[in-house]
């Protein structure tokens, strides 16, 4: 029989007698806890600040990782000399820094992470969240304010969301800070308390806005506030890759704002909701987006006209959450006609739209264009027997008529007859055992009613196979 050493933890390695065969007897001085090499520390130090979607937002006296990481890197040196030492020496433990509603106990880690951080670039993001100015500890959001500034010539990405009462003070320290040059990322949001004077936008915002934009590694910017020309005009928009737009447009306005941003990749409109009669001399010219790869839309009007303007040859993603009424009409044809005009290999399409009629819903996903889909998610009212046919179908080379290469599949509310879905699976399957499958590695139904007992034992068999080879989930 092979004799096992005995384990040393931390706790008992200075307290247990070691026998005296054992070979490395004397090696042990430190507990194995701290023998641990520094590359192997260095990576568990970076997975202990990744953030978890599934962790409610919260506020908390000392500065965190994100909205969602309460890990306290802080923590890490407290186990020993050699894990502080690794701690120390690691900047990027310290250069993401997270403040909600700020406080006195903030200011000293603030100052700390970020004198530990070293010349690591710098993500930091405050958030001002109570409404009463009586709330808010102005001095200590002044103070730390003042200290990211002290900073600006290490960001990379800054996220500000702040009051009103704040402005006078941002403007001032803008005005004296250090050139933020290394600036790639800028979410700046600015609300108005209720008891505040208006018109403080043209006296301080713009002087505030000239100041990120100044940055000649900005790609990222957030927009929150409409000007007068809808932007203002030091943006720089030749250098820009993404652009946020929050405030409401037209879809006039949408096509005169990409024509501005000559090399964008990835645009989002958070609130395409202002109805106005169309600008003739706005649509009168096709827009070519060249270099578009991303376009998401939250819209409660018909996409249509916005459709017919653009051609985008490079799109790879687009998002649409519609809140239109199904007896309005509806963009699928004008989606067909754009993906056909711009001749580009659709990759992901998200589609949110519970009044839109099934039929409506059928000539979106019957657009040829989508050859080439790997990922449909489709949150709508009904999903019948009939649209679920349409993704078991084969055309006469035997492969499926419908979007061949799809691998991700999010299909709600789905009322179909029983054995449709495990039709769909066992037909689209990438590791079907009848030589004659797809590419699908998840399937996502939401299924209105529940399942019948053909669906439930396909689902069950499925979901033992375990996530190494298809991930099927049922949501009832």
């Amino acid at each position: 029989m092979v004799a096992v050493a005995p384990l040393y933890t931390s706790q008992n390695w200075r307290t247990t007698r070691v026998p005296k065969h054992f070979k490395f007897r004397q090696a042990i001085t430190s507990p194995p806890i701290s023998r641990v090499p520094t590359e192997i520390l260095c990576k568990f130090f970076t997975n202990f600040l990744s953030e978890d979607d599934s962790l409610p937002p919260q506020t908390c006296p000392r500065p965190l990782i994100s909205l969602r990481c309460y890990s306290d890197p802080t923590i890490l040196g407290q186990v020993c000399s050699h894990w502080r030492r690794v701690a120390l020496n690691l900047p990027s433990l310290w250069s993401t820094i997270y403040i909600c509603d700020p406080s006195k106990s903030h200011f000293y880690l603030t100052k700390l992470w970020l004198e530990r951080a070293g010349g690591q670039p710098l993500n930091l993001s405050l958030a001002a969240t109570q409404w009463r100015r009586e709330d808010m500890d102005l001095h200590s959001a002044f103070a730390i304010l003042s200290l990211f500034l002290s900073y600006s010539a290490s960001w990379r990405s800054l996220d500000l969301r702040l009051r009103d009462v704040h402005m006078g003070t941002m403007q001032k320290l803008v005005q004296s800070a250090l050139p933020c040059s290394n600036l790639e990322s800028i979410k700046f949001n600015v609300r108005s308390s209720p008891t505040h004077k208006s018109g403080w936008e043209s006296a301080y915002v713009d002087d505030i806005w000239s100041f990120f934009n100044s940055s000649p590694a900005l790609r990222s910017v957030d927009l929150t506030t409409k000007f007068d020309g809808l932007v203002l005009g030091h943006t720089p928009f030749h250098q820009l890759k993404t652009i946020n737009i929050h405030f409401a447009v037209s879809i006039p306005e949408a096509i005169a704002l990409l024509r501005q941003f000559t090399a964008i990749e990835n645009v989002t409109f958070g609130s395409l909701d202002v109805q106005t009669p169309l600008e003739r001399h706005a649509l009168n010219h096709s827009l070519v987006m060249e270099y578009l790869q991303i376009l998401k839309i939250d819209t409660l009007l018909d996409l249509t006209p916005l459709f017919n303007q653009l051609s985008l040859p490079s799109l790879r993603v687009i998002d649409i959450s519609q809140r239109l009424n199904e007896h309005y009409p509806q963009a699928g044809a004008a989606f067909a006609h754009l993906l056909s005009r711009s001749g580009c290999h659709l990759d992901t399409f998200n589609f949110r739209n519970l009044d839109i009629h099934e039929d409506d819903l059928k000539t979106y996903i019957l657009t040829p264009a989508l050859t080439w889909l790997r990922q449909l998610h489709l949150s709508v009212r009904l999903i019948s027997t009939d649209t679920l046919a349409l993704f078991v179908e084969r055309n006469d080379t035997g492969g499926h008529s419908l979007m061949p290469h799809l691998e991700d599949l999010v299909l709600g509310q789905c009322r179909t007859s029983d054995g449709m879905l495990s039709d769909l699976i066992i037909s689209r399957w990438h590791r079907s055992e009848e030589g004659r499958g797809g590419y699908l590695k998840t399937f996502r139904p939401w299924c209105d009613g529940g399942l019948g007992p053909v669906d439930l034992e396909c689902m069950k068999k499925f979901a033992d196979l375990g996530n190494s080879t298809f991930n099927s989930t049922c949501y009832c």
